[in-house]
């Protein structure tokens, strides 16, 4: 049995990045036979994602970390972090995200067990890369090969590996979801008509703007086309939803928009959409991407580093220039214009999806973890659990 400790700097679900430890721990639940691995979470924040891992079979605990900025207090959240990998008999310790990493590195030092963390954004040497990767790890894990690659990029050169994203299958799974008229209609939509469909915070990075603007390029090819944007506000861009609406107004689409917000049914939302969309800028992983897959769903992706690795332009879903409304737009269009074209984009799109289940992440990582915590130093270029993702 290999204990890990988690260290996870968010209380709440806020994207892709929370969504991956719960479907972590849900596989791992699920499991058949005696388990080899014990996860433990550790929360930087309390939230509402406590009680959710708590329900899951893990135990949860909350170490307030305050800010950065308290020396003061950073050094009494690393002591409390300490007590707790005692305390659970860790064997190793896994940082969820780069914060959570500054605080759970010295207290794995203290510990003496080897530390590792998760990669889920593209380095690209600002400040906070540059520290968390100074502080001592065994393993960083990476959310895919360009992840990897920025990675090690990164001074002080880490051990790294590629633990690729991954997606509860059996929640996206499109034979337990109704039909899209019934997802419709449950959901309050016109059964009728095309339905497009993005999911994504509102952040300016997410490109939702590009979005609407693709959405009033659609107007006249597609009069009947409706839009959906499922996702909720950031604080750190608490003017973008206003800007958005503002632009829809401008633009004359407001009237065919549908501001879901966040929302907790996000399988039934994408079961709903003849094409799902997926808009941002230098993406480094797309969760949403392949859950749209997962239900057979075509996809338009704009081409970027992480989305390249699951989709391939024309077999399995259309690429587009990141921020290019037009070529977003002549995309979607395509879909919309042959229902044929969305079904074989939308039946190779699944077939692809089953790659990246959260059964595969829990084996791989209770695999590398074992390794980690019973040998020497991880080797420098480690096998990638997940493999490379052949189209």
């Amino acid at each position: 049995m290999t204990r890990v400790g988690i260290v996870m700097p968010l209380g709440e679900l806020r994207g892709g990045v929370e969504r991956m430890l719960v479907n972590l721990l849900r596989a791992h639940a699920r499991r058949d036979g005696p388990p080899h691995v014990r996860y433990a979470v550790a929360f930087l924040e309390d939230g509402p994602l406590v009680e959710t891992v708590r329900a899951l079979g893990a135990e949860a605990v909350v170490v307030p970390a305050g800010r950065l900025r308290q020396p003061a207090r950073v050094a009494r959240t690393v002591a409390a972090l300490a007590r707790w990998l005692r305390s659970t008999r860790a064997d190793a310790v896994l940082s969820w995200a780069a914060k959570g990493h500054l605080y759970a590195g010295p207290a794995a030092l203290r510990v003496g067990v080897p530390a590792a963390w998760y990669v889920h954004s593209l380095p690209d040497g600002a400040w906070m890369d540059r520290l968390v990767t100074a502080v001592p790890a065994r393993l960083v894990l990476c959310c895919g090969r360009s992840a990897e690659a920025a990675q090690r990029r990164m001074w002080p050169r880490r051990p790294t590996q590629t633990a690729y994203i991954a997606v509860d299958l059996d929640e996206f799974d499109p034979d337990r979801l109704p039909p899209a008229p019934a997802a419709r209609r449950a959901l309050g939509l016109d059964p009728d008509g095309p339905l497009v469909v993005m999911v994504a915070r509102l952040q300016r990075w997410k490109g939702v703007h590009v979005f609407v603007e693709a959405a009033a390029r659609l107007r006249a090819p597609h009069p009947a086309a409706r839009f959906v944007v499922v996702g909720g506000p950031h604080w750190a861009e608490p003017d973008y939803p206003g800007e958005l609406e503002r632009q829809a107004e401008a633009l004359g689409v407001a009237d065919r928009i549908r501001w879901a917000g966040l929302q907790d049914n996000v399988p039934l939302w994408m079961q709903a959409a003849d094409v799902v969309v997926h808009a941002s800028f230098d993406e480094p992983t797309g969760t949403v991407i392949v859950e749209a897959m997962a239900l057979g769903k075509p996809v338009v992706v704009a081409r970027s580093a992480g989305p390249m690795e699951f989709v391939e332009d024309g077999a399995n879903g259309l690429l587009a220039t990141p921020g290019d409304a037009a070529e977003l737009a002549a995309q979607i269009g395509r879909v919309l214009a042959s229902p044929p074209l969305g079904a074989r984009l939308g039946a190779a799109a699944c077939l692809r999806a089953r790659r990246f289940s959260t059964v595969r992440l829990a084996d791989t990582l209770a695999e590398t973890f074992a390794g980690l915590a019973g040998g020497p130093a991880a080797p420098r270029r480690p096998r990638a659990p997940a493999g490379p993702p052949a189209h």
